[in-house]
C-alpha cells in the first residue's frame, strides 16, 4: 500500500513532464512600447497646425481586454477610450474631437466609464466634442453619444 501511494503521485509527475497533462501555457510576445500613434488624414495647407482629435469607438463596449477569433489579446476598449481622449487633451492643437461610434453598445459599468470621462475631457478642456453615429450605436452607443455636444447620426458612404 505504501509503494503505491509513492508511485501514483511519481507516475502522475513523470506525465505531466512528458507533456501529457492537462495544463498548458501560451506566452504571447507584446510589444514592450505600446503608445498612441497620430495619424494625419487630412491637411488643408503644409501650414495648418490646428488639429481635430478623430477618436474610433468601435465594438462591444467592455471594461475587459478583448480577444479576436485567433485568441490574440485586444485593448480594453474604456482604457483606450480614456488615453485617446488623454491625449487629445494634452495637445494644444487640438480644437475639438469628433468620436466615430459604431457599437452595439456593451456593459452598463464600461459604458457609464466611458461617458464619465467625456463629460470629464469636456469640463476640463472646454473643446467640442461631436458624435457620429455610424451604421450601429445601439445602447450603450448611443449613451456615450449623448455626452457629446452634437450628434451626428449618418451612414457610411
Amino acid at each position: 500500500m505504501r509503494t503505491l501511494r509513492v508511485l501514483v503521485p511519481s507516475v502522475f509527475l513523470l506525465l505531466l513532464l512528458a507533456g501529457c497533462g492537462p495544463t498548458s501555457f501560451l506566452i504571447t510576445p507584446v510589444p514592450a512600447r505600446q503608445e498612441l500613434t497620430e495619424e494625419v488624414v487630412l491637411r488643408e495647407s503644409p501650414w495648418a497646425v490646428q488639429k481635430i482629435a478623430l477618436i474610433e469607438v468601435e465594438g462591444v463596449l467592455q471594461n475587459i481586454r478583448s480577444s479576436s477569433l485567433l485568441g490574440t489579446p485586444g485593448e480594453n476598449p474604456v482604457s483606450l477610450f480614456a488615453e485617446k481622449l488623454e491625449k487629445a487633451a494634452k495637445d494644444p492643437h487640438v480644437r475639438a474631437v469628433v468620436l466615430r461610434i459604431n457599437s452595439p453598445g456593451g456593459g452598463v459599468t464600461a459604458t457609464d466609464l466611458m461617458y464619465s470621462e467625456l463629460q470629464h475631457f469636456r469640463q476640463r478642456t472646454r473643446k467640442p466634442v461631436i458624435a457620429v453615429m455610424l451604421d450601429l450605436a445601439a445602447s450603450g452607443g448611443y449613451y456615450l453619444a449623448c455626452g457629446a455636444d452634437k450628434i451626428y447620426a449618418c451612414r457610411r458612404v
